[in-house]
């Protein structure tokens, strides 16, 4: 076999990889920011900056959003990445929470990252038995799970919670069953599902009902590479720290600061950024 016969053959792989991950992510989590405008948004706002995904997301993405007028697409924005396809579908399957509900902590829209799974807490936020400042500030625009565990919620609360409040679910982190030690038994689903196709799912009762668990627990997170999970644990260390030392500088500076609670950092899978 010639060097190049081994080079197109390579080449046949990689393009063939490529392929089943791009579908795999399509069918799994594309309906995320395709059909449910809480990511369409989240989308856009990444295109506006400068892309780092690679291209097949990327195209079909500018096709979606040019085919509703919403954007016009600047190629100068964007670039081809040497992300590979597997490695962006595991990035984003463990980051699209907070990347989509980033911002969205105000008494218009308050949505909240709980099990990995979206609440959409607005319309809750002045019957909470705490205070609607408590929601906003612990978990509007973000993953509120260790602060909803470390208070400790009764059974009603986390009923609540299964509610019509849901309007994402991660499939990977929906409990069907426990074992003979009471351990969780998920359901080993990948992907994730927006309102209506919750309710339209042939077990959408029951994946609701699944969803949050009735006992403090951990937080459960879809299955992912140890190393994609090394790497996005460390980024938001590193990202935390920095956003720590930017506000200290601006107060140094006699910078008037008026944010209430924490600055919030999060992964934005199509840039690959903080």
């Amino acid at each position: 076999m010639s060097f190049d016969d081994s080079k197109e053959r390579s080449s046949s792989k990689n393009n063939l990889a490529t392929m089943i991950w791009w579908m795999m992510w399509k069918r799994d989590y594309a309906c995320l920011i395709t059909d449910w405008k809480i990511g369409t948004h989240a989308a856009l706002r990444s295109f506006s900056n400068t892309t780092n995904c690679p291209p097949t997301v990327k195209n079909m993405l500018v096709d979606t959003f040019n085919n509703g007028n919403i954007i016009e697409h600047d190629q100068n924005k964007n670039h081809d990445s040497s992300m590979s396809m597997k490695t962006f579908y595991f990035l984003f399957s463990q980051s699209w929470l907070e990347y989509v509900i980033a911002g969205h902590a105000s008494t218009s829209c308050c949505l909240m990252g709980l099990h990995g799974h979206v609440l959409d807490i607005t319309n809750f936020l002045s019957s909470h038995p705490g205070s609607p400042e408590t929601l906003l500030i612990q978990g509007g625009g973000q993953d509120a799970t260790s602060f909803f565990e470390s208070v400790g919620h009764s059974l009603i609360a986390r009923r609540l919670a299964q509610s019509d409040m849901i309007v994402a679910v991660d499939m990977a982190c929906v409990n069907i069953d426990s074992n003979e030690n009471g351990e969780e038994i998920l359901m080993q689903n990948w992907g994730a599902l927006s309102q209506p196709k919750i309710q339209d799912h042939p077990k959408g009762e029951k994946v609701k009902l699944g969803t949050i668990p009735m006992i403090r627990s951990k937080r459960r997170r879809p299955g992912s590479l140890q190393e994609i999970k090394n790497q996005l644990t460390k980024g938001k260390q590193n990202a935390h720290s920095n956003v720590t030392k930017f506000l200290n500088d601006l107060n140094s500076q006699g910078n008037d600061l008026d944010i209430l609670g924490n600055v919030q950092t999060y992964f934005d899978p199509f840039c690959g950024t903080w």
